[in-house]
């Protein structure tokens, strides 16, 4: 908490590591809740210049005079806004139950009719510019827990408001506008296009969510039961809230950001879950589009335009007539090129034609007029006839390529001058993506927390220039008894083992991996889950478990289970963990490495089967350029050792971010217990040493399967801690 305090004060960017069970949710709402009640003045008077008298010539006396009448006046402002808000509670409280520390309407409350004096109303005494914390966390559960927390803080949540920042899509209440809609660019459109009779008046529900804490399904739930829009009562209430909840995408976009009156500059800003922040970031910021798709859409604007053209003229006609050259001059570039490439943006516009298309005009036509709407409706009913459909069938999964066409055009328009165009071929099809390199910039302070962020170097590209970061690590909440880490490098003959993909089929290293997970189901009480590098590994190997006769000997121990793409295995897994115990075999960063909670009998046993290091592709040497670059630009030491590290050590340091947040799985609380053991050689070299999370570089022991030091560390492991 103190260190989370000093970097709101100090302005500072900070990275903290903080395991999971030590509270981290908590910690951090204190320390920002304090902050914010410690300097709720002080950050008043600098937001309206209340404190800034920069006339050398005045005398002290004078100054310190005047210093203190605007204290007073920004006191009294402060205080009658916090009087405002108690009055409204009042109010409110008539309405609302909240007995339980979750707040719901009474029963049999009638909504009110709407005041024309009321509806729509803005609080008088709310300062648009005032610091708020802003939390970001990569899903809506994970934000409805700082939900449940601060409500818990009594002491420290008066008088501050509290608001959930989200998108239509997810809050909207009118079934039939969201049935019409394929995604969130749609709903969009045809929420500001349509009369919604949700939306007339939000008065209600803007003074309960003003008032008390609501979290996602609180919106909701209180919108159906008032009829009322979340997403424009959420509007009003955001630049008033002193703390401000949203996920990344909401954050880091910053049309989403500025659409919604969210606020950075100036203001606190908390990544939670962070380890996945670089990432999101890039997902945010890029975009594809496909030649298929891009010689659909000319099609469809052609067809659009023969059929309309004797009422399309002027402006229109112009727009539409400069997008379809726009869509053909991608097309002919994407079909002279065969070779894949990467370019900067400015020789990619020179290259395919764009440099003379007016990008800000085509993105207000786009977001202004109902084109895409009436594109889509018209490509949907094409569709219809060429498919031979009834026309009362719904196509979920059809939609006009125009939204895909308007985010690449906004990306283009508004990219960093490091971003990079790739273009490549996509199994039959050819794709150009835009590439960013991203970061947060203008807030106040950042935070970036997790409970695994090492290795912390790729974090320390985040933080701005000639800015010394810091960083934060909080020892492991469990004791060291409780964690067991073996590395197993040479097999039972003493032969060195390797799982990389030269020696994926090699039956050595299978046959052992097998024999190792058939002694270890004979140990092991309750869940096993075994890491494999990629899919296809995973694959091979379980053809040779089976063919070699191994599942038959593993699975009279324990239930198997295989992670599939796109199939959750968990729930059962989970369930046979607890009854007769069961082994689940995945993919390093696949679908139950991340995000998933291992605790307890889900996890007694973690395997780490070789190293998952990621294909060298060409968005790893656009990276690896990129910091190369800033290296040489650095003139703060530190910063150019740290990009140069990056530069040179990318694919390591990706792969043991996804080895750390594996073993990060297990351990979730101080009463949990597990064994780690990492089952390749390399995990002996440097690398290791240096990048696996320090709890664990300090419970490594080496053994061999069959010695029968491991056999019975492993045993009195599990019989002394089943015990306690």
């Amino acid at each position: 908490m103190k260190d989370a305090y000093e970097c709101f004060d100090k302005s500072r960017f900070g990275l903290f590591e903080s395991p999971t069970g030590s509270g981290k949710t908590v910690s951090i709402l204190c320390s920002a809740l304090t902050w914010l009640k410690n300097n709720r003045v002080k950050s008043f008077m600098c937001d309206l210049n209340l404190d800034s008298n920069n006339d050398l010539n005045v005398p002290k006396w004078v100054l310190d005079n005047a210093y203190n009448q605007k204290l007073q006046m920004a006191e009294e402002v402060i205080r009658e806004g916090e009087i405002n808000l108690e009055n409204l509670r009042k109010k409110v409280s008539e309405r609302i139950n909240n007995s339980e520390g979750v707040p719901r309407l009474r029963k049999g409350y009638k909504r009110m009719a709407p005041n024309p004096l009321e509806s729509d109303s803005k609080d008088e005494m709310a300062n648009p510019n005032k610091t708020q914390i802003v939390i970001c966390s990569r899903t809506f559960s994970q934000l409805n827990q700082y939900v449940k927390e601060f409500r818990k803080l009594k002491d420290l949540n008066n008088n501050v408001r509290l608001a959930i920042g989200c998108r239509r899509s997810h809050v909207c209440i009118n079934n039939g506008i969201k049935n019409r809609c394929k995604n969130s660019d749609e709903l969009n459109e045809e929420c500001r296009r349509s009369k919604c009779e949700y939306r007339s008046d939000t008065t209600e529900l803007t003074e309960i969510s003003t008032c008390y804490a609501l979290d996602l399904e609180d919106l909701v739930q209180f919108g159906r039961e008032l009829n009322s829009c979340a997403y424009y009562s959420n509007l009003k209430t955001i630049p008033n809230a002193d703390v401000v909840l949203a996920p990344y995408v909401t954050i880091i976009n910053e049309s989403i950001r500025e659409s919604m009156g969210i606020r950075i500059k100036n203001n606190i800003v908390i990544f939670d879950e962070g380890h996945n922040l670089i990432d999101a970031i890039t997902e945010s910021h890029s975009c594809k589009l496909n030649l298929m798709g891009l010689k659909d859409l000319l099609e469809q604007l052609k067809g659009y335009l023969n059929k309309f053209k004797s009422e399309i003229k002027g402006v229109v006609l112009e727009r539409i007539n400069e997008i379809m050259k726009f869509v053909k001059a991608l097309i002919d570039g994407l079909t002279k090129g065969e070779e894949p490439e990467n370019m900067k943006i400015t020789t990619f516009n020179v290259k395919y034609g764009l440099e003379e298309f007016k990008f800000h005009e085509i993105i207000n036509f786009l977001s202004s007029t109902q084109f895409c709407r009436h594109l889509r409706g018209y490509a949907e009913r094409q569709y219809h006839i060429k498919m031979n459909l009834d026309f009362s069938e719904k196509i979920v999964c059809y939609t006009s390529m125009i939204y895909t066409l308007k985010s690449f055009i906004y990306s283009l328009l508004y990219c960093d001058s490091n971003d990079q165009i790739l273009v490549s071929k996509d199994e039959s099809d050819k794709v150009i993506e835009i590439f960013p390199v991203a970061s947060v910039r203008d807030a106040r302070s950042v935070i970036v927390m997790s409970g695994t962020l090492s290795p912390i170097e790729e974090f320390l590209s985040l933080v701005p220039p000639e800015t010394e970061p810091y960083i934060h690590k909080s020892p492991p909440v469990f004791t060291n008894d409780r964690f067991l880490t073996a590395i197993i490098d040479r097999d039972s003959r003493g032969k060195e083992l390797v799982f990389d993909y030269s020696r994926r089929e090699n039956e050595r290293e299978l046959e052992y991996l097998c024999e190792l997970i058939e002694n270890l189901v004979e140990i092991v009480p309750n869940g096993i889950v075994c890491f494999f590098s990629s899919y296809s590994y995973l694959n091979v190997f379980y053809s040779f478990f089976i063919r070699s006769g191994s599942m038959d000997k593993v699975s009279s121990k324990k239930t198997v289970f295989k992670d599939q793409k796109n199939v959750n295995v968990f729930p059962e897994y989970s369930k046979n963990c607890l009854d007769n115990g069961a082994i689940l075999f995945a993919v390093f960063g696949g679908n139950q490495s991340e995000g998933v909670d291992f605790s307890d009998e889900l996890a007694r046993l973690v395997l780490l089967v070789g190293i998952p290091y990621p294909p060298d592709n060409i968005k790893l040497k656009i990276k690896r350029d990129y910091y190369s670059k800033k290296a040489l630009q650095c003139s703060n030491e530190s910063s150019s050792e740290n990009y140069m590290t990056l530069s040179n050590e990318q694919r390591t340091l990706l792969c043991y971010k996804t080895i750390n947040q594996c073993i990060g799985r297990a351990m979730r609380h101080k009463g949990d217990y597990a064994v780690v053991i990492l089952l390749d050689s390399r995990y002996r070299n440097r690398e290791a040493s240096q990048y696996l999370m320090n709890y664990v570089k300090k419970s490594i022991s080496e053994h061999e399967l069959r010695s029968t030091k491991l056999t019975a560390l492993l045993q009195e492991f599990y019989k002394k801690l089943s015990r306690m």
